[in-house]
């Protein structure tokens, strides 16, 4: 009779982002009603491990908050949290 063993390796991994700055991007979220972090698209979708076009698809169907100003586009964590969930 031959054994048999399996071997299960889970990896859990952080990402961080940094700008340089001491402190992350902070905005107001109206749907969160709250001062949250925010992330540019491209950053939320390495934090998401998806595409940048699947980020801006989820922000077209209403899964994840943003706000958006001239020449800016940043994305609630929060929301991005709780749509990977």
């Amino acid at each position: 009779m031959k054994k048999r063993t399996e071997v299960t390796i889970q990896f859990d991994e952080i990402v961080l982002l940094s700008r340089g700055k001491a402190s992350p991007d902070l905005a107001w979220c109206a749907a969160c009603a709250d001062e949250v972090v925010m992330a540019s698209p491209e950053h939320a979708s390495v934090i998401a491990e998806v595409s940048v076009r699947t980020i801006n698809r989820w922000i077209e169907e209403g899964k994840i908050h943003f706000v958006e100003s001239p020449g800016s586009l940043l994305v609630c964590l929060n929301s991005l949290t709780e749509e990977l969930c």
